[in-house]
């Protein structure tokens, strides 16, 4: 009984870990985030992907390289 639960216990940990690094989506707008929410500002939005090699992007989404990864990032008018 105890080896089952503590099986349980490392299989729960391993979810809620892999749920707290899940995939996100990060707001690029501006180093300055004072802007950020006014209408006259663009916004670039790019996918929380690291790709070490450019990819293929959906259509109106370009790849960008940010550091040393590979993203595709839209830019609201």
């Amino acid at each position: 009984m105890k080896v089952l639960s503590a099986i349980l216990f490392v299989l729960g940990s391993l979810m809620i870990k892999s749920t707290v690094e899940g995939a996100y989506i990060r707001d690029t707008a501006s180093d300055d985030s004072s802007d950020v929410g006014t209408l006259d500002s663009k916004t670039t939005v790019c996918l929380g992907v690291c790709n070490p090699r450019i990819f293929y992007c959906p259509e109106h989404w370009k790849p960008t390289l940010n550091g040393n990864c590979w993203t595709c990032c839209h830019e609201d008018d």
